[in-house]
Formats: structure tokens, sequence, C-alpha cells
């Protein structure tokens, strides 16, 4: 698949399935849906997860938000976050959490909590197939849910 035909699927993927999601092209977003500056809430995952080189993976936030990579296509650099979402609504109190963990100012983040919590409910194990679908659909390989790498389960991270 050509990196044009990565966008318009995405485009597609979001518009069908309302999962938020950003893709990067040499560590640079290039898209993000949907737009707005909701993404904010990814900083404290963004390097770990761009870092990261198994062609999928995830990290559950410390509000047990799963946030999802996806290595795109056979030219290196092109990168899909997918997420955050949760397995619970993400209410005011979950999203003004999990902004406040990036850093986001008070007035941006009520802002931006609706965005977070117009984001679908999806259980873990539907988050993982949902991994596994997309790596199939975009870089042809299929792929099992207990084989993809969890980098930090991060509600269990203890500070240094």
């Amino acid at each position: 698949m050509h990196p044009k035909d990565f966008r318009r699927y995405f485009v597609f993927f979001h518009h069908a399935t309302a999962m938020p999601l950003v893709l990067y092209e040499q560590n640079r977003p290039v898209l993000q849906l949907p737009e707005g500056g909701w993404s904010a809430v990814l900083e404290p995952y963004r390097e770990p997860l761009l870092r990261e080189a198994a062609p999928v993976s995830f990290i559950v936030t410390k509000q047990s938000a799963f946030c999802g990579r996806l290595a795109v296509g056979a030219e290196p650099g092109y990168t899909l976050i997918l997420g955050p979402v949760s397995s619970i609504p993400i209410g005011k109190r979950m999203a003004g959490d999990m902004l406040a963990d990036a850093g986001v100012p008070p007035r941006a983040a009520e802002e931006w909590a609706g965005v977070l919590e117009s984001f679908p409910v999806l259980d873990f194990h539907r988050f993982l197939h949902v991994l596994c679908y997309l790596h199939y659909v975009v870089n042809g390989i299929a792929l099992a849910p207990d084989a993809i790498t969890t980098l930090k389960d991060m509600r269990y991270a203890v500070p240094i």
C-alpha cells in the first residue's frame, strides 16, 4: 500500500469506528483524527511508542486506557498510534487525569476532555484484535493478539 493510500484508509477506518489515531512520518504527525488538540494526551506515551522496534505494540495508561502502535508499510518512518480507548467510558474525571498527566493546561483540558469522552468504549481483547486487523490490512502480515508486545503497563509504573 502506498503512503497516500494509508492516509485514505485510516480516514475511512476512523469514520467507521470513531477510534482516535495519529499517523506519523519520521516522528512528525501527518494525520490526526479527530482533528484538534486532543492528541496532547498521548505525550507521556508518544516517545516510547514511536521508539519501539516491534511492528505492533501497546501501552496501558495509568487510567487503564489503551494506546497501540503499528509500524506502517515496508518503508521505514511511518507509524500509527491508535487510541486512547478504554473498556469503560472516558468520563470527565478520567479525561481530566489523562490530560493533567500530559501537562495540558486546565483551560485547554476542559475543551479537549469532551473530545476524549466521545472516544468509543472497547474492551482490551477487542483492542488487540483491532491492532491485529490493522496490521494485516496495512502490512499483509497476520498476527495473533498474544504476539503483540506490551511496552509497559503504566498502571503499575512506580517513579524511581
